[in-house]
């Protein structure tokens, strides 16, 4: 490297960029090893199966790809036979089998090594995508500001541990794709983030309404948009006798858009299907007249918001449109702070309704007892005068609030929007 390089690095406006960078890979590092939800252990359980015993029992796309890198860190992972011979009467894990891992004199250095690839992803992520997504200094600022400290992110892939990162890198390399007008690679890219985790395809109809200019353009992007999704799908059923398309469908769709979220026995009612496809038929509309990138970016983002607004989802599951986040905060930055807050909400709404098991629970790992000491928020005595009803309708509501504004915030009109 020259001097002058160096000079920049140490005494130029990009030393902040750096400082950031490092801040944020040292949160991560001590998250990774720390920090781990049951679905860790349920997940890498079944990656165990395949890559110690070659028995196929898997969710997702994802899975087997840490099956290969499981088995190539074998060397590293000597005792997880003994680890993975702890199970339930279903020969699964479960909360008893979570806290006995958690006990396990090595589970820091497992946990650890379970998340590496997590981490190279995330810093590749920065570097390729969301650092090109800025043009200039102040917007690469906000971008690294969001990549190192949003907690959303850290608390989905590094607190619970799951691989959410996958499809995001996905989706944030078909949005760059798109950005560069790549259309057939960014559908392909776009399709393999659904492959990865299903309900992902909601962001599927968005790329191929702003690609698309007549019928046959339509017809055309749809299939490329599920070509990755039905060939591997089946490349796997063929290979391990497994058929994910359906099973990911079932998980991904049955479990999240079709579950109601509205009513009560006979009488429910699943908002979703009114509102994502009026979301897209106004995107559409708009389409007729002007395409804008930034536009479609933000369309993306309030059809990510609706399936929050009116679905059952996990709270991990909320990172799953950081990207879209990050480049919208670039001209409208009020839509992180109520992005957070929402989060902070509905996080607190999960520690009240699952009782410490995806929040305080996590940190089992690091010390068992201590954590048993901290509780969860409803055992705070500022609650105590709350019922446990009365706290999760009031909190509901400022969650939902908070994501209506953040729709409104994104769907307003600015005039400097990049025209094609």
């Amino acid at each position: 490297m020259q001097l002058k390089n160096i000079r920049e690095i140490v005494f130029g406006p990009k030393r902040i960029l750096y400082l950031i960078i490092i801040l944020g890979v040292i949160i991560r590092i001590v998250l990774m090893p720390i920090s781990a939800h049951l679905d860790l252990f349920l997940a890498s359980h079944r990656e165990y199966l395949l890559s110690f015993h070659g028995i196929a029992v898997l969710n997702d796309m994802t899975e087997l790809i840490l099956s290969g890198y499981m088995f190539l860190m074998k060397p590293f992972l000597p005792h997880l036979n003994l680890l993975f011979s702890i199970l339930n009467n279903q020969g699964t894990v479960d909360l008893p089998q979570f806290e006995i891992y958690s006990n396990f004199s090595r589970i820091l250095r497992y946990i650890f090594i379970l998340k590496i690839p997590y981490l190279l992803i995330d810093l590749v992520l920065l570097y390729f995508i969301y650092n090109r997504f800025a043009s200039n200094y102040r917007d690469k600022l906000i971008v690294f500001l969001f990549w190192a400290f949003n907690p959303v992110f850290l608390y989905a892939v590094y607190g619970v541990g799951r691989y959410e990162i996958f499809p995001i890198f996905f989706l944030a390399w078909a949005i760059y794709l798109t950005k560069n007008r790549r259309d057939i690679l960014a559908m392909m890219v776009i399709g393999l983030a659904a492959m990865m985790r299903m309900p992902f395809v909601l962001f599927l109809p968005f790329f191929v309404i702003y690609f698309s200019k007549n019928w046959k353009d339509y017809i055309k992007f749809t299939i490329i948009g599920f070509l990755p999704i039905l060939l591997t799908t089946q490349l796997i059923a063929l290979v391990a006798q497994q058929n994910l398309f359906f099973d990911t469908i079932e998980t991904g769709f049955t479990d999240f858009f079709i579950r109601p979220s509205v009513g009560e026995g006979f009488n429910t009612l699943a908002p979703f299907f009114i509102a994502f496809p009026f979301v897209l038929y106004l995107f559409y509309r708009e389409g007729l007249f002007i395409k804008t990138f930034d536009r479609f970016v933000e369309y993306l983002g309030i059809g990510g918001l609706v399936f929050y607004l009116t679905v059952y989802f996990h709270p991990q599951y909320f990172a799953w449109i950081s990207p879209i986040i990050i480049l919208i905060a670039i001209r409208k930055k009020l839509t992180v702070y109520l992005f957070i807050f929402a989060f902070l909400v509905f996080f607190a709404i999960t520690d009240i309704y699952y009782n410490t098991i995806a929040s305080t629970l996590m940190l089992s790992p690091l010390s068992n007892d201590f954590v048993k000491t901290l509780g969860g928020l409803r055992n705070q005595e500022i609650f105590f005068n709350f019922s446990l009803q009365t706290l999760l309708v009031i909190l509901h509501s400022l969650f939902l609030v908070a994501l209506l504004i953040t729709v409104i915030v994104i769907y307003k009109k600015k005039d400097q929007d990049e025209r094609l």
